[in-house]
């Protein structure tokens, strides 16, 4: 099952409401468009930092630089109807890029955390990635 599937099923036991809606970045989150400008074997880090700024993580002397943010994938209100309040159901998202020794971007990746996810995960997938690297992930 998926996390949203999990968080329906404890919602409506608790006697919340789950409100499903279209994933939304929740606060601020790195312009990935200008993200995707960057290329593979000619930006540099200063590249990156210049359009990105400042990185959530960074990790082994600047070789991987990790960028998070959340993102929304639906609320549970929870309450009565006297006094209901929305929560956000979020989950963690990285930006990660790795370096080569001259200092120039080698890989470029998103990964997608879970509800339950925590940052050490990510941080191991940034710097060991699942199979054969990608020069991006096709954003």
């Amino acid at each position: 099952l998926s996390a949203w599937s999990w968080v329906v099923g404890v919602g409506l036991l608790a006697g919340c409401l789950p409100v499903p809606l279209p994933p939304h970045d929740l606060g601020p989150a790195p312009d990935r468009a200008a993200a995707s400008a960057l290329q593979v074997g000619v930006s540099t880090r200063a590249d990156v930092l210049l359009t990105l700024g400042e990185p959530r993580y960074r990790i082994e002397g600047d070789r991987f630089l990790m960028y998070e943010w959340d993102v929304a994938y639906g609320y549970l209100v929870v309450g009565g109807p006297q006094a209901a309040y929305p929560v956000p159901v979020v989950a963690p998202h990285y930006l990660c890029f790795e370096f080569g020794a001259d200092g120039r971007l080698v890989r470029r990746s998103t990964l997608s955390g879970s509800i339950f996810g925590k940052a050490d995960e990510a941080i191991g997938e940034c710097m060991h990635p699942l199979g054969t690297p990608d020069a991006t992930d096709g954003e």
